[in-house]
């Protein structure tokens, strides 16, 4: 039987699983981080600035007239791409603004794989379905920025036991693809929901995997074995 962890959080249930669209073409971003980014110091920055970015209301962010890449040039032609890539493109620049106030030392790493993303993005054309690849790509990376940088409140904060690793602290957020926060220690990782047959599994860039399951769930982190984890009652 699939748990619907959606409807337990509020997530919409018409969201589609990234491996739907070919997940290797995703290519998105995780960090581990010494310290969490702050989600007061990040609105803070966001209202001083008056809110998100403003961005034009049609077309991307972007200049079509200079359009180079099929990338560039598919987004260009398709309204609802258009409409992804400057919420995208104000998502990005407000994790720019949590990342300048809270963490300077990690704008460079940002700025780069952002780049890399949009490297990634070019690449769907090589697949069976591009367009819905480009699509999968946009919400991705919008699910890893608001997980990483506290771009929107948690729906859910929760605190599992993982055996070695102790307490393992779990914000999830309500984007278009579901996403989490696993702060573990002192060090933390995002990751990005994919549905399966019988859990709902959350991946990370870095190789971490989480498994939910009702109360119970599974913890990879980084790649490590994995560990079975509790959810602490109240």
């Amino acid at each position: 039987m699939r748990v619907n962890i959606r409807a337990r959080q509020g997530w919409d249930p018409s969201v589609v699983a990234l491996r739907d669209f070919g997940h290797d073409a995703i290519n998105g971003w995780s960090c581990v981080m010494s310290h969490p980014p702050l989600l007061t110091l990040a609105r803070l920055v966001l209202l001083a600035a008056g809110g998100f970015p403003a961005v034009a209301q049609d077309g991307p962010s972007f200049d079509c007239a200079r359009a180079s890449s099929w990338g560039e040039k598919l987004v260009c032609s398709d309204q609802g791409l258009a409409t992804l890539d400057r919420n995208l493109q104000a998502r990005f620049e407000a994790a720019l603004a949590a990342a300048a106030v809270r963490m300077p030392a990690a704008l460079p790493e940002l700025r780069a794989t952002q780049r890399g993303w949009i490297k990634g993005r070019d690449e769907c054309w090589k697949g069976r379905y591009p367009h819905e690849c480009v699509e999968a790509n946009y919400l991705h990376r919008e699910a890893q920025l608001v997980a990483a940088w506290s771009l929107e409140d948690p729906s859910w904060v929760t605190t599992y036991d993982c055996g070695s690793a102790a307490k393992v602290r779990v914000s999830y957020f309500n984007t278009e693809y579901p996403s989490i926060r696993i702060e573990r220690g002192a060090e933390t990782d995002v990751a990005v929901a994919d549905l399966e047959e019988e859990h709902t599994r959350y991946a990370s860039d870095l190789g971490s995997v989480f498994l939910v399951d009702a109360d119970d769930a599974w913890l990879q982190w980084l790649g490590a074995s994995e560990e079975a984890c509790t959810l602490e009652a109240g």
